[in-house]
């Protein structure tokens, strides 16, 4: 519920911010995204001996459960803040990062589980770790970048307007009488 929380927390917290923009809010935005990055790149599966992320761990927190959404809701804060980071964030390769990203969401595990393990597989013997490493992160990419642009032009984009479609058909006077509950009478008038 953690998600949903801060999710809320950002609807009334963006308007709070757009009233107090200034000098102390862009210090503030660059705080917020240092320890965004060092909070989204703890790991959490297992920790590395002798390092900063391991005595935090074991001394102060166990932060795997949480770590990677305050990062998430930290970087959102500071884009609030920052119009400079706004104005990078609109960059047309963010925007389209943007409009891929469910689809690409979707479809990661997928190639991840299947090109990629088999590629990771094939290169590994002859090329060791770090090459083989590099050469399916780059194939990755370069398969998964055009096949979520289409599901996202030819799927997610017309399950969106249909679901529009659906709503404004739902959202009809005449038809929403049909689903609407009679509060003053205290029953349903279907």
């Amino acid at each position: 519920y953690m998600g949903m929380a801060l999710g809320v927390a950002l609807c009334y917290l963006e308007p709070w911010i757009a009233e107090r923009r200034g000098k102390l809010t862009s210090v503030l935005s660059v705080v917020l995204l240092v320890i965004s990055l060092l909070l989204g790149s703890l790991p959490f599966c297992v920790t590395f001996p002798d390092t900063w992320q391991a005595t935090i761990k074991t001394e102060v927190w166990d932060y795997t459960q949480w770590c990677t959404t305050l990062a998430a809701f930290l970087i959102i804060v500071a884009n609030f803040l920052a119009p400079l980071l706004q104005k990078v964030m609109s960059l047309r390769l963010f925007r389209f990062l943007g409009y891929i990203s469910f689809s690409l969401y979707l479809l990661h595990a997928l190639v991840i589980g299947s090109f990629s393990s088999w590629l990771f597989l094939k290169l590994f013997d002859s090329y060791g770790y770090n090459t083989s490493v590099l050469i399916v992160f780059l194939s990755s990419t370069a398969v998964l970048l055009p096949c979520s642009w289409l599901m996202a032009r030819f799927v997610d984009q017309p399950g969106i307007l249909l679901a529009k479609r659906v709503y404004g058909w739902v959202k009809n006077p005449g038809i929403a009488q049909l689903y609407r509950l009679d509060i003053k009478n205290g029953h349903n008038s279907c």
